[in-house]
């Protein structure tokens, strides 16, 4: 059984390379896009639009996470199961 570990454990968290890439605001990550929300428009950031976004972004990051997780628990339950 080889279970792949990513190389870059904050692959989620990169800033620089997307921002170095994309040209588009709309092909942008979630940290990217939310800190280009932060700053824009200007004036005074709106906080409970912010938190609302972090909001967003965190319990989709968790329900990312176990969904993840419940796969990789399926894929190693199968793997040990008995060949008929």
């Amino acid at each position: 059984m080889i279970i792949q570990c990513p190389s870059n454990h904050n692959s989620r968290e990169d800033y620089f390379n997307p921002l170095i890439y994309l040209s588009s605001e709309s092909k942008y990550t979630l940290q990217l896009g939310l800190t280009t929300f932060e700053g824009g428009g200007g004036g005074a950031p709106q906080w409970n639009l912010m938190m609302a976004a972090r909001l967003l972004k965190g319990s989709l990051m968790v329900r990312m996470s176990q969904v993840y997780a419940a796969s990789l628990a399926w894929s190693i339950q199968r793997s040990m199961a008995p060949s008929t």
